[in-house]
């Protein structure tokens, strides 16, 4: 478990481990209504090269138009409509696990070589109020 005070290195280890581009690709979109609330499993970077998209991620509302880019995290929900025709582009990262496991060493691998076990470092554990 990790100490409140070694959270913050924590954090500073995995912002220095570089993303791999896995996939890209351009969506080209006429307007129209929102896209469904979805969740995204990897880290997303899109650029609008043309148009303008309404875009909610979080608790943010954001108007992207044509030259913005946004960073989508992964594991977040999104809801997003398309306000004027616009020409995306965007591409999906990951971490490559060895980089994680080997730049932070109190996070381990399974023996087969794919999972995590439980010994992840995990933020010490808020008491539950009834």
């Amino acid at each position: 478990m990790l100490a409140p005070g070694q959270v913050a290195d924590y954090l500073r280890e995995l912002l220095a481990i570089p993303l791999l581009v896995g996939n890209t690709g351009v969506w080209s979109l006429p307007a129209g209504p929102a896209f469904s609330r979805h969740v995204v499993s990897s880290p997303k970077l899109i650029l609008v090269h043309e148009g303008v998209v309404a875009y909610q991620l979080k608790n943010m509302e954001l108007t992207l138009r044509s030259g913005m880019m946004l960073y989508r995290p992964a594991l977040t929900a999104a809801l997003w409509r398309v306000l004027e025709p616009c020409r995306l582009l965007y591409c999906e990262c990951s971490v490559p696990a060895d980089m994680v496991h080997g730049a932070l060493p109190n996070c381990h691998r399974c023996a087969d070589g794919q999972s995590p076990t439980n010994t992840r470092p995990t933020l010490a554990a808020k008491p539950a109020h009834g």
